[in-house]
C-alpha cells in the first residue's frame, strides 16, 4: 500500500498519525525473570511467547489494516 498524496497532505500520503506500540504486561514468570537478573533479550523473548507485539510486529499489523506503509514500519522499527 502506498499513498497517492494530495495537497492536504503535502504530497506524503498520510492523514494524520498513527502510533506504534509495544506494551508488556507484568506476569508472575516475567517478574520472577526480572527479580533473577535475566537478561533483556530472554525477557523479551518470554514476553513475546506470552503475547505481547514488539514495535514491528505492531508496526505489521497495521500495514495489514492499511493505516501505514511497510517503508514507515521499518523507518521507525529500525535498529
Amino acid at each position: 500500500m502506498k499513498g497517492a498524496g494530495c495537497e492536504t497532505c503535502s504530497g506524503t500520503g498520510y492523514r494524520g498519525r498513527a502510533g506504534l506500540y509495544e506494551v508488556m504486561a507484568l506476569t508472575p514468570e516475567l517478574r520472577r525473570m526480572i527479580l533473577r537478573g535475566d537478561s533483556a533479550a530472554d525477557l523479551k523473548d518470554r514476553a513475546v511467547a506470552e503475547g505481547m507485539l514488539t514495535l514491528r510486529m505492531d508496526g505489521l499489523e497495521k500495514i495489514k489494516q492499511g493505516v501505514t506503509t511497510l517503508e514507515e514500519v521499518v523507518k521507525e522499527t529500525a535498529e
